[in-house]
């Protein structure tokens, strides 16, 4: 009898288990990849201003203006990337709310927490390139064409 039970439980709470596991897999491969996207397109920018780094650097530019200038273009870009996600996902609120338990699916600090961490994961990935843009080899920058 208790045998049957349990089995009948498992059976109701497999939906749930399903989406429990497989939402924050998806969340977490969506991030990836928009890092990932992040860091390409950033690596894309600074290779076509390779050749102003070099004469920026060259007429004395700081290493932290560079990086500065560069992260705050990534920033301008992400932040309003970030509030299209959060309207449409607050335009697809019927179907969040039947998969988030004990979330309301307007929930504000979920929304804002979000944010941050998507705005944050832009800017990791963005900062690596950055820097290593802010330190070009100022005579070959020079002599390409």
């Amino acid at each position: 009898m208790a045998g049957v039970l349990s089995q009948r439980l498992a059976a109701q709470r497999a939906p749930a288990r399903f989406w429990a596991i497989l939402l924050p897999a998806f969340a977490f491969l969506a991030l990836l990849l928009a890092g990932l996207g992040v860091y390409a397109l950033t690596y894309s920018y600074l290779g076509e201003r390779r050749r102003e780094f070099g004469i920026r650097v060259a007429v004395g530019a700081s290493s932290s203006s560079i990086i500065g200038t560069t992260m705050l273009r990534i920033v301008s870009i992400a932040v309003p990337a970030v509030a299209t996600g959060l309207l449409v996902s607050l335009l697809a609120w019927r179907f969040l709310g039947g998969i988030l338990y004990g979330l309301r699916p307007s929930d504000p600090a979920t929304y804002a927490a979000a944010a941050a961490l998507v705005i944050l994961v832009a800017m990791a990935a963005a900062y690596l390139p950055t820097a290593r843009a802010s330190r070009p080899d100022i005579s070959s920058v020079l002599r390409s064409e």
